[in-house]
C-alpha cells in the first residue's frame, strides 16, 4: 500500500532528524503546500523533479522548503540544460544531482560526464549555494564515489547505500592533502 502524504508528515514529526525527498511527476502543488505547512515539515521536506517549472513554482508555494533537480543525459545536454538555469541564477534550486554513468575502456574506467564538466559544474553549484549531488548510475564501486568526491560532489543518491556510506566514511577517514 502507498502511505499517503499525510501519514508520511506524521512519521516526520515524530522524528525530528529525518527529511523526505519527494519526487514530483504528477501533483496537486498547492495542496501539497497547504498539507506540509499544516504538518510543519519545512526544512525537512525535499521536493525533486526534472521539471524546473515545477521547482519554480513549488518554491513560490512554498519558499522554506528545499527542492532538488535532478538531471541525466549526455555532457551536451547537460551544458544545455545547466545555460537555461544560468538565466535564472539557478533560482529556486537548493540541490542539483547528476546522473554520471561510468564504463570500463581499455585505459581503465571513465565516466560520463567528464570529470572536467563535473569539476566546472561543482564549482558553479557552491557559487550559487547549492549541494551538488551525483547518481552514480548501477554502481556501488567505492572507487566510483572516491573518485566523484575528489571532484567535487558533495552528496550521492545511490542504489547502494552501505557502499556508499563505507565509501565516503573510508574517504574522510583519510589524510588529506594541504
Amino acid at each position: 500500500r502507498v502511505p499517503r502524504m499525510s501519514e508520511m508528515f506524521a512519521v516526520l514529526a515524530e522524528h525530528a532528524g529525518r527529511r523526505l525527498y519527494i519526487d514530483i511527476k504528477n501533483v496537486d502543488l498547492e495542496q501539497l503546500a497547504r498539507e506540509a505547512h499544516a504538518a510543519r515539515v519545512e526544512g525537512r521536506l525535499i521536493l525533486a523533479s526534472t521539471d524546473y517549472d515545477v521547482i519554480r513554482a513549488w518554491k513560490r508555494l512554498a519558499p522554506a522548503f528545499s527542492t532538488l533537480h535532478w538531471m541525466g543525459g549526455s555532457e551536451e545536454q547537460l551544458a544545455g540544460r545547466f545555460a537555461e538555469l544560468r538565466k535564472t541564477r539557478f533560482a529556486g534550486i537548493t540541490q542539483l544531482q547528476i546522473h554520471v554513468r561510468a564504463t570500463q575502456t581499455g585505459d581503465g574506467e571513465a565516466f560520463t560526464p567528464s570529470p572536467r564538466f563535473l569539476i566546472e559544474a561543482g564549482r558553479e553549484l557552491r557559487r550559487h549555494g547549492i549541494l551538488f549531488q551525483a547518481l552514480p548510475w548501477q554502481s556501488g564501486d567505492p572507487k566510483l564515489f572516491w573518485k566523484l568526491m575528489d571532484l567535487g560532489v558533495a552528496s550521492f543518491a545511490t542504489d547502494y547505500p552501505d557502499a556508499a556510506m563505507t565509501a565516503i566514511r573510508d574517504y574522510y577517514a583519510q589524510p588529506r592533502r594541504p
